[in-house]
C-alpha cells in the first residue's frame, strides 16, 4: 500500500515509476497547468552540440535560428535546423501524398478547441491502467466529469490522431511553454526520461508562440501572474524519422502553428537566457526587471514501450 507521502508526490503533477522515468499525471505542453515558480536549480551539463551552441546565446530576444546556426563550428552538426516554413511546407507535401481522412480533420480541429479535456481523459486511462491513482484535482475547473459517451468520441479521435502521425521529414525544433513541474520531473527522475502519461503534447514551431503560453504560467506562490518572472519552456530536438502531427491546416487556432507529439522524452541539456525590461514611472525613474528563460532541451525517445 502506498503512504500519504507517496500519493502527494502523484499530485505535484508526475510520478516516478519503476523504471525512473517521470510519469505526467496531467497534461504535459501547452496544456501544462502551473502552481508556483520554484527557485532557480543547477543547470543540468548540456550534452548536444545544438544544445552548446544555443547556450552561447544569452538574450532570449536575440536568439535566432540564423545566429544559432551561423558558423564553422557546427557546420557538421545532425541538429541543424531547417526553416519553420520548410516544416510547413513537408506537412503540405505529404499531406498531398496521403490525404487525411474527414475523421482525421475533424479529429484535429475537435483537439485544438477541447485539448485539455481530451487529454485528461486519456491520461487518466493511462495512471488507472498503470495501476496508480488519479489526483483528486485531476477534473477541478473542467465543467464535471465526463460521460460514457464522451469518453467513446475521445477514443475515437485518439485513434485518428495517432493514425495521422508520420515522420517530421527534417531536423526541426518544437516549443512549448510550460510550468517549472517539468524541469523538476526531469531532475526526480533517473535517465532524464519524461512519459506524456497517454496524452499529446502540443507543442509549436514559433518560439513566439511558447513564450505566450509560458508567460501565462509564471505565478507566484499565491496564484497571481509574474510577468517578468522565470519562464520555463521544452525545446524538443526533432530528427526526420520522429512522428509528429502538424494541426495548421485544419486547426481551429491557426496562428498557434501547433504540432503534436506522443513519445517519451529524453532530457539532453539545459540552457538559460535573459531579457531586460525597461520602463519610466511617473517621477521619472526607471523600474527595471530581467525575465529568466529557463530551456530544457528534450529528443524524442524511442524504446519500444507505451
Amino acid at each position: 500500500m502506498k503512504t500519504f507521502k507517496q500519493y502527494s508526490k502523484e499530485d505535484e503533477g508526475f510520478y516516478i515509476d519503476d523504471n525512473g522515468i517521470a510519469v505526467f499525471t496531467d497534461i504535459l505542453g501547452h496544456g501544462d497547468k502551473p502552481k508556483s515558480i520554484n527557485k532557480p536549480k543547477k543547470v543540468v551539463k548540456e550534452s548536444a552540440s545544438a544544445v552548446k551552441q544555443i547556450a552561447k546565446e544569452k538574450s532570449f530576444d536575440n536568439w535566432s535560428h540564423e545566429s544559432i546556426h551561423d558558423g564553422k563550428e557546427i557546420d557538421d552538426d545532425e541538429h541543424v535546423e531547417e526553416k519553420s516554413d520548410q516544416l510547413w511546407q513537408h506537412h503540405e507535401r505529404h499531406q498531398q501524398k496521403n490525404p487525411l481522412s474527414n475523421e482525421q480533420k475533424k479529429s484535429i480541429k475537435s483537439y485544438t478547441k477541447h485539448s485539455e479535456r481530451f487529454n485528461k481523459h486519456l491520461i487518466e486511462k493511462h495512471t488507472l491502467k498503470s495501476r496508480r491513482k488519479v489526483p483528486d484535482h485531476h477534473w477541478d475547473g473542467m465543467n464535471g466529469i465526463p460521460d460514457d459517451k464522451e469518453r467513446a468520441a475521445h477514443d475515437e479521435m485518439h485513434k485518428h490522431l495517432s493514425a495521422a502521425y508520420h515522420p517530421i521529414g527534417g531536423h526541426f525544433k518544437l516549443w512549448a511553454g510550460v510550468s517549472p513541474r517539468v524541469s523538476k520531473a526531469v531532475k526526480k527522475s533517473k535517465d532524464g526520461i519524461i512519459h506524456p502519461g497517454g496524452g499529446h503534447i502540443s507543442t509549436t514551431y514559433d518560439k513566439d508562440v511558447a513564450q505566450t503560453f509560458a508567460a501565462k504560467k509564471t505565478k507566484g506562490p499565491d496564484g497571481l501572474k509574474q510577468p517578468y518572472g522565470k519562464h520555463h519552456y521544452m525545446c524538443i530536438h526533432a530528427k526526420p524519422k520522429d512522428n509528429v502531427l502538424s494541426t495548421e491546416h485544419n486547426s481551429k487556432w491557426k496562428s498557434e502553428r501547433e504540432v503534436l507529439v506522443k513519445d517519451k522524452l529524453k532530457h539532453i541539456g539545459t540552457t538559460k537566457h535573459y531579457v531586460k525590461h525597461s520602463f519610466k514611472k511617473a517621477d521619472g525613474s526607471y523600474d527595471e526587471h530581467t525575465t529568466e528563460h529557463h530551456v530544457d532541451h528534450f529528443e524524442i525517445h524511442h524504446d519500444g514501450s507505451k
